[in-house]
Protein backbone atom coordinates (compact mmCIF):
# COMPACT_ATOMS: atom_id res chain seq x y z
CA UNK A 1 0.00 0.00 0.00
CA UNK A 2 1.12 3.53 -0.69
CA UNK A 3 2.14 5.69 2.22
CA UNK A 4 -0.52 7.95 3.70
CA UNK A 5 1.97 10.79 3.56
CA UNK A 6 2.22 13.34 0.82
CA UNK A 7 4.11 13.23 -2.41
CA UNK A 8 3.48 16.64 -3.92
CA UNK A 9 4.64 17.74 -7.32
CA UNK A 10 3.84 20.78 -9.37
CA UNK A 11 3.92 18.72 -12.57
CA UNK A 12 4.69 15.01 -12.63
CA UNK A 13 3.26 11.60 -13.26
CA UNK A 14 2.05 9.04 -10.71
CA UNK A 15 1.57 11.33 -7.76
CA UNK A 16 -0.53 10.75 -4.68
CA UNK A 17 -1.36 14.43 -4.52
CA UNK A 18 -0.54 17.06 -7.10
CA UNK A 19 -0.28 20.82 -6.94
CA UNK A 20 -2.41 21.98 -9.87
CA UNK A 21 -1.02 25.44 -10.48
CA UNK A 22 2.60 26.57 -10.23
CA UNK A 23 1.36 30.05 -9.24
CA UNK A 24 -0.02 28.60 -6.01
CA UNK A 25 2.93 26.29 -5.32
CA UNK A 26 4.31 28.33 -2.39
CA UNK A 27 0.94 28.50 -0.63
CA UNK A 28 0.31 24.80 -1.25
CA UNK A 29 3.79 23.92 -0.02
CA UNK A 30 3.32 26.01 3.14
CA UNK A 31 0.00 24.27 3.77
CA UNK A 32 1.68 20.85 3.51
CA UNK A 33 4.35 21.96 6.00
CA UNK A 34 1.63 23.11 8.39
CA UNK A 35 -0.22 19.78 8.00
CA UNK A 36 3.00 17.92 8.81
CA UNK A 37 3.04 19.44 12.30
CA UNK A 38 6.18 18.30 14.11
CA UNK A 39 6.82 15.35 11.76
CA UNK A 40 10.01 15.38 9.73
CA UNK A 41 9.45 16.58 6.16
CA UNK A 42 11.78 15.42 3.39
CA UNK A 43 11.53 17.64 0.32
CA UNK A 44 12.85 16.17 -2.92
CA UNK A 45 13.71 18.92 -5.39
CA UNK A 46 13.80 17.09 -8.72
CA UNK A 47 13.48 17.57 -12.47
CA UNK A 48 11.56 15.26 -14.80
CA UNK A 49 14.57 15.12 -17.14
CA UNK A 50 17.04 14.28 -14.30
CA UNK A 51 18.34 10.69 -14.49
CA UNK A 52 19.48 10.45 -10.84
CA UNK A 53 16.11 11.89 -9.76
CA UNK A 54 14.31 9.09 -11.60
CA UNK A 55 16.58 6.51 -10.01
CA UNK A 56 15.99 7.70 -6.43
CA UNK A 57 12.20 8.18 -6.76
CA UNK A 58 11.26 4.54 -5.99
CA UNK A 59 13.50 4.60 -2.90
CA UNK A 60 11.67 7.70 -1.63
CA UNK A 61 8.34 5.95 -2.05
CA UNK A 62 9.71 2.94 -0.12
CA UNK A 63 10.98 5.24 2.64
CA UNK A 64 7.61 7.01 2.87
CA UNK A 65 5.86 3.64 3.18
CA UNK A 66 8.32 2.30 5.74
CA UNK A 67 8.34 5.44 7.90
CA UNK A 68 4.76 6.78 7.93
CA UNK A 69 5.66 9.63 10.31
CA UNK A 70 7.94 11.14 7.66
CA UNK A 71 6.23 13.40 5.15
CA UNK A 72 7.75 13.26 1.67
CA UNK A 73 7.16 16.20 -0.66
CA UNK A 74 8.40 16.32 -4.25
CA UNK A 75 8.98 19.68 -5.93
CA UNK A 76 9.58 19.95 -9.68
CA UNK A 77 12.30 22.59 -10.04
CA UNK A 78 11.18 23.57 -13.54
CA UNK A 79 7.61 24.30 -12.39
CA UNK A 80 8.14 25.69 -8.87
CA UNK A 81 10.79 28.32 -9.36
CA UNK A 82 9.71 30.30 -6.30
CA UNK A 83 10.46 27.33 -4.02
CA UNK A 84 13.75 26.71 -5.83
CA UNK A 85 14.79 30.30 -5.10
CA UNK A 86 13.68 30.18 -1.46
CA UNK A 87 15.65 27.00 -0.77
CA UNK A 88 18.57 28.01 -3.03
CA UNK A 89 18.48 24.81 -5.09
CA UNK A 90 21.28 24.57 -7.65
CA UNK A 91 21.52 20.83 -8.41
CA UNK A 92 19.22 17.85 -8.58
CA UNK A 93 18.30 15.90 -6.77
CA UNK A 94 18.49 17.98 -3.61
CA UNK A 95 16.83 16.86 -0.42
CA UNK A 96 15.84 19.44 2.19
CA UNK A 97 14.88 18.26 5.68
CA UNK A 98 12.33 20.41 7.51
CA UNK A 99 11.06 20.11 11.07
CA UNK A 100 8.39 22.44 12.47
CA UNK A 101 8.55 24.53 9.27
CA UNK A 102 12.31 25.15 9.71
CA UNK A 103 15.07 23.80 7.47
CA UNK A 104 17.27 21.56 9.62
CA UNK A 105 19.54 19.96 7.00
CA UNK A 106 19.98 19.32 3.29
CA UNK A 107 21.78 16.97 0.90
CA UNK A 108 22.57 17.91 -2.70
CA UNK A 109 24.04 15.94 -5.54
CA UNK A 110 27.49 17.15 -6.54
Amino acid sequence: AKAKDLIVQCVAENVLEQIKNARTAKADFDAKLAEAGDNLVVVDFFAVWCGPCKMIAPKLEEMAAEYPDIVVLKVDVDECEDLVAIYEISSMPTFVFIKNKAKVNWIASP
